[in-house]
C-alpha cells in the first residue's frame, strides 16, 4: 500500500479531525440535537483513523467516502437552516475558502510541498467555523419546533 503522508505530517490532520466533534457537542449540549452530531462524532473518528496511518487503502476509501457525504448533507442543511444574509456574507466566503484550502493542499501534495498539511488543516479549521454556524441555525430551528 502506498504512503499517503508520514506521521510527522499526518498528526496535526489527525489532531484536527477532532474539530468536527467540538460543533457537534456544542449542539448535542445547547439544542438537544442528536443525528448531526453523531455523524460529526463519526466523520471525526473516520477521517482521525486514516490521518493517524494514511495509507492508500480501504481506510482512506471510507474517509474519501465519508467526508463527501457528511459535506453534503451540511451544504443542505446550511443552504436548509441558515439565513441568506448569513449566507451570502458567512457562507459563500468560508465556502470559497474551503476550496481554496483544499485544492492548494492537493496541488502542494502533488508537488511533494510540506505546506499542504497546513493548507488541509485550513481546510478542517474552516469546515469547523462553518459547522457551528450551521448548527446554531439547526438547533434554534429545532428548539422552535418544539415550541409548537
Amino acid at each position: 500500500m502506498k504512503r499517503i503522508s508520514s506521521w510527522n505530517s499526518s498528526k496535526l490532520l489527525t489532531a484536527s479531525s477532532f474539530f468536527f466533534t467540538i460543533p457537534g457537542i456544542y449542539s448535542y449540549i445547547h439544542y438537544n440535537l442528536i443525528c448531526s452530531p453523531l455523524l460529526l462524532f463519526s466523520t471525526s473518528i473516520i477521517s482521525a483513523n486514516y490521518w493517524r496511518n494514511a495509507l492508500d487503502d480501504w481506510r482512506r476509501q471510507l474517509d474519501l467516502y465519508f467526508s463527501k457525504l457528511s459535506f453534503c448533507v451540511f451544504i443542505y442543511n446550511t443552504i436548509k437552516y441558515v439565513p441568506e444574509q448569513t449566507l451570502i456574507t458567512i457562507g459563500l466566503p468560508n465556502l470559497y475558502g474551503l476550496g481554496y484550502c483544499f485544492y492548494k493542499s492537493h496541488i502542494c501534495h502533488k508537488q511533494k510541498k510540506l505546506c499542504w498539511k497546513y493548507y488541509h488543516f485550513g481546510f478542517h479549521s474552516l469546515m469547523t467555523f462553518q459547522l457551528f454556524i450551521t448548527m446554531s441555525y439547526m438547533g434554534k430551528h429545532y428548539m422552535k419546533q418544539l415550541k409548537n
